[in-house]
């Protein structure tokens, strides 16, 4: 542990010309510091992002890195996180994304990559101010976020459906978990060149509900649909978990169900990527109520209308509301997060791994970084690293104006002001908490004028 004698020096010798009052001031100044000096946050070194439920990914194909926005915790009351951080699969990295001024902090938001215009789509979620409905665009190319305004625009919700339709160049939305505990059953298509909404007007849908999962499978250029949980409208109580495949038609603006042979159970909130490799879609986990969530792991192959079920190499084992991520460049799955046995508290985590598919089985793999408590925290106004060394210069300059104002220094007018010290918080624009600088408070006038030397 560092020495501070030296710092103090000053302080110390200072002690003599001081009035009884100003030292009692100095001291009760003094034990606040060392009593706060654990309190004040360092700056730290961050391997991964902070354990989080309901975070969104989707994979930068030009970067060959994932790239994830947002989550939640709840401890009591939740945080909501607005921070973007790139994992790189090769090197098994992860990296923050210093971005500009975006979206506030949220959890299961729509979140899809258009890879035409090379931009993340963001539309609602939940929030510090409930279900939202704002939509947004992220450049990667520019680093910058863009908040659209569009009207109509789907009213607000999380955990919808959502999936980017390569072949006509929209984002496909549908279903979700609205106000005042709503699930609607609507299908709405986001047109990123006009900056537009519309809302379609299909003769059949899926049930209302939320939690669904959607893909594009490109090699038969379909908009894939999978799970969610439904609630009846007009009976309380009746609810089930799905199990079925739909699909949607743009051109056609029809959902089709899809029925096959055998399939997983029904589930919500679990994960589901597509493997561009094989054209295949994958499922991992789920929930279907409880408290103890699924661990098991599926693939579906479109073209052939079947499931298969993987037999897995170790893994996160029981995992709900997260995501998971496919890299094409490197052939494998990356998931982080999400909640596992125990849920809201003793269940969230803060883990990264990676899947590998071969012959119907997967290996699973742990990225070996350490998740951060919360995002990294810079104070301000401090000696970088060095926290105590600040705080006792700022007591030292604080001492040398009450010696200013006694005329204990250099004689001074009566009356003359002393403006000691002044810091601004640098909040960063993710959603980090800001630095946190020492305001050293106005000492109290001298009830008498200074005597000057």
């Amino acid at each position: 542990m560092p020495r501070h004698d030296g710092t103090l020096k000053p302080l110390l010798r200072l002690k003599p010309q001081l009035s009884v009052k100003m030292r009692k001031a100095v001291k009760t100044l003094l034990v606040a510091l060392l009593v706060l000096l654990p309190l004040v946050p360092h700056a730290s070194a961050v391997d991964s992002p902070s354990p989080r439920h309901g975070a969104r990914m989707i994979y930068d194909p030009v970067n060959q890195r994932v790239l994830l926005f947002g989550g939640a915790k709840y401890e009591n009351r939740y945080t909501f996180y607005n921070d973007i951080w790139a994992f790189d699969t090769a090197s098994e990295t992860w990296s923050q994304v210093e971005a500009p001024t975006g979206p506030q902090g949220r959890l299961n938001h729509n979140m899809v990559y258009d890879p035409d215009r090379r931009q993340i789509i963001l539309f609602g979620g939940f929030s510090s101010s409930d279900r939202i409905g704002d939509t947004w665009t992220y450049s990667i190319a520019e680093n910058a976020w863009t908040r659209i305004s569009a009207s109509p625009s789907p009213p607000p919700r999380s955990d919808a459906g959502f999936v980017y339709d390569e072949a006509h160049g929209v984002a496909v939305l549908f279903g979700g978990y609205g106000l005042n505990d709503s699930h609607p059953d609507d299908t709405w298509v986001f047109d990123p060149e006009a900056g537009a909404w519309t809302q379609m007007s299909p003769q059949m849908s899926p049930p209302a509900m939320y939690g669904c999962m959607m893909v594009y499978d490109r090699a038969n250029q379909a908009s894939l649909l999978h799970g969610g949980h439904w609630s009846s409208s007009t009976q309380s109580g009746i609810h089930g978990y799905i199990s079925s495949i739909w699909v949607y038609d743009l051109d056609e603006d029809s959902w089709t169900e899809i029925q096959t042979a055998s399939k997983p159970p029904g589930r919500y909130w679990h994960m589901m990527a597509y493997d561009t490799s094989r054209g295949e879609s994958l499922i991992h986990g789920g929930s279907a109520g409880g408290d103890n969530p699924m661990s098991d792991a599926w693939t579906y192959d479109y073209a052939t209308n079947t499931w298969t079920q993987v037999t897995q190499d170790g893994g996160p084992g029981q995992r709900e509301n997260t995501w998971i991520a496919y890299d094409e460049a490197n052939d494998a799955y990356v998931l982080f997060g999400g909640l596992g046995q125990g849920l809201q508290v003793s269940g969230l985590k803060g883990d990264t791994w990676m899947l590998r598919l071969e012959n119907g089985r997967g290996s699973w793999s742990l990225v070996e970084a350490e998740p951060t408590e919360e995002p990294t925290v810079e104070p301000s106004g401090d000696i970088r690293g060095y926290p105590f060394a600040a705080m006792a210069l700022s007591l030292v300059l604080a001492v040398w104006a009450l010696r200013k104002r006694a005329g204990l220094a250099e004689p001074i007018q009566c009356g003359r002001s002393c403006v000691l010290a002044t810091a601004k918080s640098n909040a960063s624009s993710w959603g980090r908490p800001g630095r946190v600088p020492l305001h050293p408070r106005a000492w109290p006038r001298a009830s008498s004028p200074p005597r000057c030397l």
